[in-house]
């Protein structure tokens, strides 16, 4: 199995916006090769991270296509970003699929088929913590002070 790239938070957000606006594959990874500033910008991405992006793609040009084609996982994500994440990704909608908390989201719907691909992009520091039995979750960072070895990502 390949082992996934890591992406700066800026890029793997770029990456699910532009994705869940129809701009993905193929096309994604061309955008950037070919410095194409019209596709992000009709995939409703904002100037400011079209010129990340596309300076990011020039200069880590593998990179980028490997987390297109492989997918990714994040070096780091915020609380913020996580939450930019799910909305990217998944669709959600704060307040009605998920709770936002300083330190955690709480009761986030996740779809069955989603959750392993998300675990997987998300880095190891965010716990998900099942609540109830319907795909609802609490998403926490783990601190150092928690003992890593102590939580479990699962």
């Amino acid at each position: 199995m390949m082992t996934k790239v890591k992406l700066p938070m800026p890029a793997g957000l770029i990456l699910e916006r532009a994705a869940a606006a129809g701009l993905k594959g193929a096309d994604l990874a061309d955008a950037v090769r070919d410095q194409n500033r019209s596709a992000f910008k009709e995939a409703g991405i904002s100037e400011e991270s079209i010129d990340y992006i596309l300076e990011f793609g020039a200069q880590n040009q593998e990179v980028w296509d490997s987390a297109v084609y492989h997918g990714y996982v994040f070096k780091f994500l915020s609380i913020r970003g996580l939450q930019n994440f799910l909305i990217a990704r998944l669709g959600l909608k704060e307040g009605e699929d998920f709770v936002f908390y300083e330190t955690f989201l709480d009761s986030v719907r996740i779809p069955a088929d989603s959750l392993s691909s998300l675990k997987e992009t998300v880095p190891g520091n965010w716990m998900f913590t099942v609540i109830g039995n319907r795909g609802i979750y609490r998403i926490e960072h783990v601190t150092a002070s928690a003992g890593a070895s102590a939580v479990s990502k699962n």
